[in-house]
């Protein structure tokens, strides 16, 4: 007894000291995260790349794709300069034709614009594809080309057609394949690859915006492959493209695969157009150049959609990167053949492979090209970042129920020591008659009778107030549907986008208005809605960076310090202060960030044209190609955020004058 009551002793102390500095020590966790997570980008605390996968062997085979150089350009100048009435996916099904390849050709269409766009007008496209079967064995596996083909309005030239071709030849003549080898021709950006690729695992993806035929054949399963963008005969450098939908990345060895084959052929490689530092002693610029590496990369990330054709393999759990060929004078010239004995040097790795690539990571920042951040090293400080408003509101929460325990004890304390001096009298005058029992109530501390109707109208209060934020955010998230349904831009004369605009914003303004107008009945509803907020929100935000931790990071790197503030100021008195909190609070509004957004895009420069184009492209991509940002912002993010918004102002009403 003696022992355990210093140590009860020194746990009281030590809570009732992190409920005084609640508030500092939440500041502190998160500037620690933050301060954590810019020191990752250091070498000593990050790890350098390695293939977990022997199989892969890269580099150890020889390359025979040595005389193609006159065949690539005879290929290139037929499907882009040659015979302009036709179209170019035509003449590669000539040429294939020519080279007896089996290739087949796919038809589809789908709806580019979702607004201004009345006729429902879709556009049309064509896949061409060609299948170089395995020798050694059957069609189980297979591993896969893309090229994408600019259309001829672009005025742009994909140069790795015609090397993929002369590739393709060689391969056709050689016995070591023991996977099937499908080189994919596609149109119209991610669209293309998207029909081809749904038709191929026969999934009926979004049927009300794509339409494509059916596949008249297949190959094995799709493990691997890569996509091919060279804009340019002859490139400096080789830029990996990694980042798909919804930040999902490659297998981590498929990317160290081509940064090792690459090197093995003398040519540069960036990562998101960034090189690797030398290595000077200057720690400081090394540091900078980490950072700009992960920073890039985390950007892309977020935006959520595909770098590259690549994105749409992604979600169909292929492994795929994109190899872009860029020019930069600096360096010396990468010719299509040195490109092209790259592409074979990973055909031939992955066609060692017995079983898909799982054993390295999926989850990693890539702070250059030799080095990576997993995900076992990059989520503890986001811990400390979402760590700090939990720690407020539990302090929130349980502060009255210390303070009270506090008081029970002290008055427990004071009753005893009473008890004992009433003893202590009886005893100096001798009288013989027992000490009067000193009554139990005076003993025990006192019992609280739960409240059960107290209770039950605080949470229906809390509920009440997290139905109407859902409620707004459920309309914010089908206005376009409304707008599409009954045509309302024709009926406003108003163009889809702008009106699209207006009706969000709209939106946000009856949400405040009508929350504010309310009262809570009592501080503890006001309260508990205020941890209720608090919480969701944060674990929406660590769910979402489990999956995409770029997205979930630097969200939370901006709302986190305004949820501080707001759980901050409670305890003020003064109104000023509380006004303050909740005008900063108004900058995490969705409509805020996406106004940033817009500010960053256009280098300071603001304009309505420029904010409705962004609203309606987070939409449309929502929509084409299943990016779920409008979705977790309509859905997820809005309803926390108003109900956050609408406390610190009902705060301000209950602060007294």
């Amino acid at each position: 007894m003696t022992t355990s009551k210093p140590s009860k002793n020194k746990v009281k102390k030590l809570l009732n000291l992190v409920f005084m500095h609640c508030n500092k020590i939440s500041f502190l966790l998160y500037l620690a995260g933050v301060g954590w997570f810019c020191a990752l980008m250091d070498p000593n605390f990050n790890g350098r790349c390695y293939f977990s996968e022997n199989a892969l062997l890269p580099g150890l085979t020889d390359s025979y794709f040595y005389d193609a150089g006159e065949s690539i350009n005879n290929y290139n100048r037929r499907i882009y300069v040659t015979k302009q009435s036709q179209s170019r996916m035509n003449r590669i099904s000539e040429i294939l034709q020519e080279n007896d390849f089996e290739f087949y050709e796919q038809s589809f269409n789908f709806k580019n614009k979702m607004f201004n766009n009345p006729e429902n007008e879709f556009v049309d496209g064509t896949n061409v594809y060609a299948f170089i079967r395995a020798r050694r064995a059957s069609s189980t596996d297979s591993i896969i080309i893309n090229i994408p083909i600019p259309r001829k309005e672009e005025n742009l030239k994909n140069y790795a057609a015609g090397k993929v071709i002369a590739l393709a030849k060689q391969m056709k003549n050689q016995v070591y394949w023991a996977k099937d080898v499908i080189i994919l021709f596609s149109e119209h950006g991610t669209n293309g690859a998207n029909a081809w690729i749904s038709s191929y695992n026969g999934h009926n993806f979004q049927q009300d915006m794509f339409s494509y035929q059916p596949l008249q054949s297949r190959a094995g399963s799709l493990q691997a492959g890569v996509v091919l963008e060279f804009m340019n005969i002859t490139a400096n450098l080789i830029n990996l493209k990694v980042e798909g939908l919804n930040g999902q990345l490659p297998n981590l060895d498929l990317f160290n695969l081509a940064v090792k084959l690459c090197r093995h052929e003398r040519a540069h490689v960036t990562v998101n157009n960034m090189l690797s530092p030398t290595g000077g002693r200057d720690q400081l610029d090394n540091w900078k150049k980490y950072f700009e590496t992960a920073w890039r990369m985390m950007k892309l990330q977020f935006v959520g959609r595909p770098t590259g054709n690549h994105g749409v393999f992604l979600k169909h759990k292929v492994e795929t990167l994109t190899l872009e060929g860029k020019r930069d004078n600096r360096y010396a010239k990468i010719d299509l053949v040195k490109s092209g004995r790259v592409i074979e040097g990973m055909c031939r790795s992955l066609n060692n492979l017995m079983e898909r690539l799982h054993q390295s990571f999926f989850f990693y920042l890539l702070p250059s090209t030799d080095r990576y951040i997993s995900i076992g090293v990059y989520m503890p400080p986001l811990g400390l970042i979402l760590a700090a408003p939990l720690l407020q509101v539990l302090c929130m929460h349980f502060a009255d129920l210390f303070k009270s325990s506090s008081d029970d004890d002290k008055d427990h304390g004071d009753v005893a020591n009473k008890d004992e001096s009433c003893k202590e009298d009886v005893a100096e005058e001798g009288d013989e008659k027992p000490a009067t029992p000193v009554e139990v109530t005076k003993v025990l501390p006192k019992l609280k009778l739960y409240d059960v109707d107290n209770f039950i109208g605080v949470w229906t209060e809390v509920a009440t107030v997290l139905t109407f934020c859902f409620f707004n955010g459920i309309i914010v998230h089908y206005v376009p549907e409304i707008i599409s349904r009954f045509n309302l831009s024709s009926l406003f004369y108003f163009d889809s986008k702008f009106l699209f605009l207006f009706l969000i914003l709209a939106a946000h303004i009856v949400a405040v208005t009508m929350g504010t107008s309310r009262r809570f009945k009592n501080a503890t509803s006001c309260k508990r809605a205020h941890e209720c907020g608090a919480i969701f929100l944060v674990v929406s935000l660590g769910i979402v960076a489990v999956v995409n931790y770029s997205f979930g990071m630097l969200l939370s790197i901006f709302v986190v310090p305004p949820i501080l503030l707001v759980g901050g100021t409670r305890v003020s008195t003064s109104r000023n202060v509380k006004r303050f909190a909740a005008g900063v609070f108004m900058l995490i509004a969705p409509l805020s960030i996406i106004c940033f957004i817009c500010l960053y895009l256009n280098n300071g420069g603001f304009s309505i044209t420029g904010l409705a184009d962004i609203v309606t492209d987070i939409y449309e991509n929502d929509r084409l190609n299943g990016v779920w940002t409008y979705r977790f912002a309509t859905l997820i993010y809005f309803p926390f955020w108003l109900k956050l918004f609408l406390i610190s102002v009902l705060n301000i009403d209950a602060t007294s004058s």
